[in-house]
């Protein structure tokens, strides 16, 4: 990896990190490419397998916080986000998976807390996100 940044080298050190804890996500992290990008809040990955990464972002998270983050955008692949979303609301079907992501990772990786101030719904790895974009829609419903 000569010529990479430091910023990059942790990214990659932290994808590889992913599959310990989670080696069915081994393929996915190997066809993911990183791009640093300060333009971007946080970090996202498209459906082809593009991860933008903020490196300042990245740079205030601890080494296991970097993992749970990266485990969950190798997650939004692996459940197929960005195709499910088509013919709803592309955001709330990403934050409903959001919630089932954290939560999958919060049991999956032995944490208590969301890290990053992800969205965060105890038991919502056991439902659907279409279930979940319903109540959400009712909760904002009832907050008009």
């Amino acid at each position: 990896m000569s010529g990479t940044s430091p910023s990059m080298a942790r990214v990659h050190r932290g994808l590889r990190m992913v599959t310990v804890p989670l080696p069915h996500l081994a393929g996915l992290v190997g066809a993911a490419r990183v791009t640093l990008d300060t333009r971007v809040p946080t970090m996202g990955v498209f459906a082809s397998g593009r991860l933008v990464v903020n490196p300042e972002f990245a740079a205030r998270l601890t080494d296991r916080e970097l993992v749970f983050v990266l485990a969950h955008e190798m997650l939004h692949l692996a459940l197929r986000t960005h195709d499910r979303a088509r013919g709803a609301g592309r955001l709330e079907f990403n934050y409903a998976h959001d919630y089932i992501i954290n939560d999958l990772l919060r049991a999956e990786l032995g944490r208590t807390t969301v890290p990053a101030n992800g969205l965060d719904m105890p038991g919502a790895r056991a439902r659907s996100a279409e279930e979940i974009v319903l109540e959400m829609r009712r909760k904002a419903d009832r907050q008009a």
